[in-house]
């Protein structure tokens, strides 16, 4: 049996980068590198390019809304990230062995931030998967080899898409055809998913859906990442689906939507062992990240509120059909999207920029359409019902 530990998103750019030009590159990882380096295999998402450049992309519509937008209280504006090349060195220290570059920040620095992440990741030894130079290079799969094992490493999201001749991120819609074709290369698929709604703790129904089909077509685990909160645990048809690892290494004051939030600094280091027969064995090591954004492994209470939060949570998984938060959050997704996706074509019709309409149809999905759908039916009767009351 091999080990493998798995962290969500690695962000040392901003608070992160002031505080490893004071203290080092290994200071964001003082606290977990004993961990982190006491396994087969380490991963975890970056999602930050390593780069020096100052051009930020326009490449992607997330990134045309130019002014803050408010849903419920809630600020969503564009965040745009990237770290020193130099900080790759803490990454060696604290031993990863693979990162996941397909997520909705790999790109905000334009082609020469993802080529320059590549490159210094290769120099140092790390494996990348989930993007690269066009979409068969991003598609491409890592194979590890440990002890008597290959464990086969796949990574999507839908923001800054690859094609034929664009380097970009490898799309969620190629991940069942990937798996067929990695299956009998390898012991074991893990697959990295970048996706999800922010600050959300339970996935969209229609998630669940598409992780239980990519576990049926062969996955034996699958780790998402991008809600910037933890959610549940999943063992699922001799799988099991981590549906959100959480934050690791982020400032996490960057974001209006989860800046203040407590449960933006509460993360995972969550680990199984692998044998040739699937995932014998599943372990949670629960972190909060600390004033200097530093994820630091709790202990006593405070560790058994976030595995009793993950416990409960990954019940609500199961009882999905049964429970009122499926609802909930599913009206929450289609409202903020409807409002968001407005407010991109609007801009995009006024900036003339109407590829970024192309863009926004091209990551909507039948199951995003029929959240939509439903939703406006039911404000629609929801104001006829008041209209009627008056």
């Amino acid at each position: 049996m091999i080990k493998l530990t798995a962290v969500g998103d690695i962000m040392m750019g901003d608070g992160v980068e002031t505080l490893i030009k004071r203290n080092g590159v290994k200071f964001p990882f003082q606290h977990v590198s004993s961990i982190l380096k006491n396994s087969d295999i380490t991963f975890g998402n970056l999602e930050a390019p390593l780069t020096n450049e100052t051009n930020k992309a326009v490449s992607d519509y997330t990134k045309i809304i130019d002014t803050p937008l408010v849903i419920d209280g809630k600020v969503f504006r564009n965040v745009y990230c990237k770290a020193m090349p130099s900080s790759v060195e803490g990454l060696v220290y604290a031993g990863f062995d693979i990162v996941s570059l397909a997520n909705n920040h790999i790109m905000d620095y334009g082609a020469v931030g993802l080529f320059d992440t590549i490159k210094i990741l290769s120099e140092h030894g790390i494996k990348y998967v989930g993007a690269g130079k066009n979409i068969n290079d991003a598609r491409e799969p890592v194979i590890i080899q440990a002890k008597n094992m290959k464990v086969g490493f796949l990574a999507y999201s839908d923001v800054y898409l690859a094609s034929k001749q664009k380097p970009g991120v490898a799309s969620t819609r190629y991940i069942k055809k990937d798996i067929r074709k990695l299956k009998n290369k390898v012991d074991i698929i893990v697959v990295s998913i970048h996706g999800g709604m922010s600050i959300a703790d339970h996935p969209l129904p229609d998630e669940i859906k598409m992780m239980h089909s990519i576990i049926d077509s062969g996955a034996s685990l699958i780790l998402r990442h991008h809600p910037h909160v933890i959610q549940g645990i999943e063992h699922y048809n001799k799988g099991v689906i981590v549906y959100s690892l959480g934050n690791f290494v982020f400032d996490y004051n960057i974001d209006p939507l989860w800046k203040d939030l407590a449960e933006a600094r509460e993360g995972m280091i969550f680990q199984c062992k692998l044998s040739k027969s699937g995932i014998e064995e599943t372990n949670i090591i629960p972190v909060y990240i600390n004033d200097y954004y530093q994820p630091e492994v709790i202990s006593g209470d405070a560790k058994d509120e976030i595995i009793s939060k993950i416990e409960r949570l990954s019940v609500d998984i199961i009882n999905k059909d049964s429970c009122v938060w499926t609802t909930k959050i599913s009206d929450e997704y289609a409202k903020n999207t409807i409002i968001i996706g407005y407010k991109c074509l609007i801009t995009s019709i006024k900036k003339r920029e109407f590829k970024n309409i192309l863009l926004m149809l091209n990551r909507i999905k039948l199951y995003h359409a029929r959240l939509f759908m439903s939703y406006l039916i039911k404000r629609v009767l929801f104001f006829k019902k008041k209209e009627g009351d008056r």
